[in-house]
């Protein structure tokens, strides 16, 4: 696997590209692999699973959608999304941290939660 994007508690994140049939020739695609660390446990395996297979049904702008997901290494399963490089959720909550930001942030994560409970309506 490529370096590192993005490193979580039990997860980690890619760059990777996506290679699959188009027209004539193969297509290829950017994208964000998911998958768990090597040290992860098997309830953090089903966790990722879990989370993917409810992801798939998901639609809203807010979300990147789950493009794939690869079973092949069942101790590792891989999670592909569509790239962006915009960051995460994660990272703009650290980057906002500080007095004057604090109620800001809670207004985004708040509607941001709203928009994702609501996703599951659309």
């Amino acid at each position: 696997m490529p370096p590192f994007f993005v490193t979580g508690t039990f997860a980690r994140i890619y760059n990777g590209v996506l290679t699959g049939p188009g027209e004539g020739q193969h297509q290829q695609q950017s994208v964000l692999v998911k998958t768990v660390s090597g040290m992860a446990s098997a309830d953090q395996v089903n966790l990722l699973l879990i989370e993917s297979s409810m992801l798939k049904d998901l639609t809203h702008r807010n979300l990147l959608p789950v493009m794939a997901v690869c079973l092949e290494d069942e101790k590792q399963p891989l999670v592909m999304f569509p790239f962006m490089n915009r960051g995460n959720l994660k990272l703009f909550i650290k980057k906002s941290r500080s007095p004057e930001g604090g109620s800001k942030v809670r207004l985004i994560l708040v509607t941001l939660s709203l928009h994702t409970v609501s996703a599951r309506e659309i």
